[in-house]
């Protein structure tokens, strides 16, 4: 499914039970202390280096927004760690990245609003036993949009809320990261997760990035585009109020790959999704609303009809998670 320098995922089928599952193969000579943590196992007392993945996993399994983790085999022989995690697609969810690039498929600004206000309440359940995210983006977000439920994966770069770890070189996915990390270097909080919430929910209204170079995002405003007024005849009928914003009927952006944004498009933001971006992509964190203020904003709180969908396909490509340097 996919490869980097340290992890291969695949999927396989469980020979026991013929379960369709998700494997996470760890290269442990490509890993780092930073990325390691010493598990203690029972069998014999022994501390052995395990993926900080495995370890978060562990401790989120029993929020259901977060994805299963069904196993984990340590093969030393191979310098190999293996998480075995449950096949969302098997279950009727699909990546949100994938999405966004599907030729036949399109995500309304009212899924938008649930899908968002989703992760609001899976992060809320991982802020409350102490766990930081720290690579919220599309890529890691799976939706079943039956159901209208949201699960996250990924938790490689996951950190202690409470953690001081000054000096430690925080990983984060530039595009998503707010200045703070990516810049100054300093480590993830609650409020660098609710930047990386609004680069997302931006990409989701907007079908590009907030900023053409996110290394100067400290310094410079995200390229909103423009804002569509509601009339009084919308308003009073309810209508196309809530975050519907006008589609384009070509790509909203290029390539984003070679750093073109297109911003000479048709897109439009209502005034309270807009709204609801520059509260995310506040770029002083302490002045960043918390995930239950954002709860209470009408932008998750929409009632218009489910009516205007976005009938393009985005040349989106997928951005890796790095170790900031």
């Amino acid at each position: 499914m996919s490869v980097n320098s340290t992890t291969s995922v695949f999927k396989a089928i469980r020979i026991s039970d013929e379960l369709p599952v998700v494997l996470k193969v760890f290269d442990v000579k490509g890993m780092s202390e930073s990325t390691t943590y010493a598990y203690y196992f029972e069998e014999d007392g022994d501390a052995c280096p395990v993926p900080k993945e495995f370890v978060f996993l562990g401790r989120v399994q029993h929020i259901d927004g977060c994805v299963k983790m069904l196993d984990f085999i340590n093969d030393p022989s191979n310098d190999r760690w293996i998480l075995v995690l449950e096949d969302l697609e098997e279950g009727g969810y699909v990546n949100l990245a994938k999405e966004l690039t599907s030729s036949d498929k399109s995500i309304s600004v009212s899924a938008v609003s649930w899908i968002i206000k989703g992760v609001i309440g899976v992060l809320l359940d991982i802020h409350s036993i102490g766990i930081l995210h720290c690579d919220l983006k599309p890529d890691n977000i799976f939706v079943d949009f039956n159901s209208r439920k949201v699960k996250l994966i990924d938790f490689n770069l996951s950190q202690e809320l409470d953690q001081n770890q000054v000096g430690v070189i925080p990983g984060c996915t530039p595009d998503y990261a707010p200045p703070e990390v990516l810049v100054q270097r300093r480590p993830w909080t609650e409020a660098g997760e609710i930047w990386s919430l609004g680069c997302t929910a931006f990409v989701l209204l907007c079908r590009r990035f907030p900023f053409e170079n996110p290394y100067l995002a400290a310094f410079s405003s995200p390229v909103y585009p423009r804002c569509a007024l509601e009339t009084s005849e919308s308003l009073s009928s309810g209508a196309n109020t809530n975050g519907f914003f006008c589609m384009s009927k070509r790509p909203a952006f290029r390539r984003l790959g070679q750093g073109a944004l297109d911003t000479d498009n048709d897109i439009r933001l209502s005034p309270i999704a807009k709204d609801f971006l520059l509260l995310c992509l506040t770029r002083q964190p302490e002045l960043r609303p918390s995930l239950g203020m954002l709860l209470q904003h009408a932008f998750l709180n929409r009632a218009g009809p489910d009516s205007l969908k976005s009938s393009d396909s985005a040349s989106f490509t997928h951005r890796s998670a790095i170790m900031v340097k």
